[in-house]
């Protein structure tokens, strides 16, 4: 009871009855160090009794209670500052288009925003932290990056580090994220944590995959015009070296018909000039001259109607004699043919 308690002892058990009623001590005895012990714990004034006068002690009375006033005012307001900066900085954090969680070492997650929470698949009435605060982070991530999630909770206080992460949402459409961690420091009583700022990449993942697909189908599709095309030169090959032999077959079936047509005019004897020419061969004597023709020039025997044969060797100079194998197929048949009619 406050009635069994003096000096300080008295103070504090009215101060921790109620901060906020101010508080006058009057003491009877001149020590000023327990008055000013009592102002260092929250009395607002003392007055020794020998000096507390009616005047003096209303007047001390009004001015403590106006320091409490203004001192209430000044904390109210400070309070309204900080919560007003509460709530733009979790406006602020709440519209971002990241998510942001603050994490303890071992996973429990702490605050997030409502991003954060419709990343993990969650409703936006769980991004105020109903139902989600106290779980574990790696309840959403996906085996094969759990490795890589608890590496990012261990990153130490002032540095920074990130990685991809796969996202098993609650509603089970895929997700996946950029975690970007950085480690801070303990303060106000709490253990060190980790703040996770997560980027969203699944279109960027999805837009990859598609290219990869693409890329994959477009050389399939080059291989296989590659080797259709190679079959197609392959087959015109073919079909030029067919050509090729179809061209040749009845250019060596002519060259084989000139060369034997040759080879049999060439075997064949050479006709006289003229009949007279045979006839003074065969009994000895001159042939006679045709008037007005040299010796030798054919026909010159007495109106014989045999000459000699068009395209004979004696009968045209070296220079004009053909030498292409037409020109010596038409030669060698003429000569066949005169050897006939001379013969007849």
């Amino acid at each position: 009871p406050i009635s069994d308690s003096t000096g300080l002892e008295a103070f504090t058990s009215i101060h921790a009855a109620s901060p906020a009623t101010p508080v006058v001590i009057l003491t009877g005895d001149n020590d000023d160090d327990a008055a000013l012990a009592a102002l260092r714990i929250g009395a607002e004034d003392y007055l020794a009794k020998q000096q507390a006068d009616s005047l003096t002690l209303v007047r001390t009375l009004r001015h403590a209670v106006q320091r409490q006033q203004v001192r209430a005012q000044v904390h109210q307001a400070l309070q309204d500052q900080l919560r007003a900066g509460q709530l733009r900085l979790q406006a602020l954090v709440d519209t971002a288009g990241e998510g942001i969680l603050q994490v303890a070492r071992d996973g429990v997650i702490h605050e997030l925003n409502r991003r954060a929470a419709s990343l993990l698949g969650l409703p936006d009435s769980v991004g105020q932290g109903g139902g989600v605060l106290g779980r574990r982070l790696q309840t959403w991530v996906a085996q094969v990056d759990q490795i890589a999630a608890t590496r990012l909770l261990h990153t130490p206080a002032g540095e920074f580090a990130s990685t991809e992460l796969q996202l098993l949402r609650a509603d089970l459409a895929p997700c996946y994220v950029v975690a970007a961690a950085g480690g801070m420091p303990p303060h106000g009583g709490q253990a060190e944590a980790v703040v996770l700022l997560l980027t969203d990449i699944t279109a960027c993942k999805f837009a990859e995959d598609e290219l990869a697909r693409l890329k994959d189908e477009m050389e399939w599709q080059v291989a296989l015009r590659t080797a259709e095309l190679q079959a197609a030169n392959q087959d015109l090959q073919l079909a030029n070296r067919a050509l090729a032999h179809d061209l040749r077959n009845p250019l060596n079936g002519i060259i084989g018909l000139t060369g034997l047509v040759s080879r049999q005019a060439a075997a064949l004897p050479r006709a006289p000039a003229d009949r007279s020419a045979l006839t003074a061969a065969e009994t000895g004597s001159a042939p006679a001259r045709h008037p007005g023709r040299p010796a030798g020039w054919p026909g010159a025997s007495d109106g014989s109607r045999h000459r000699s044969a068009p395209g004979l060797a004696s009968d045209r100079p070296a220079a004009s004699r053909p030498a292409c194998p037409a020109a010596a197929s038409r030669a060698a048949l003429g000569r066949c043919r005169w050897a006939w009619r001379s013969r007849s």
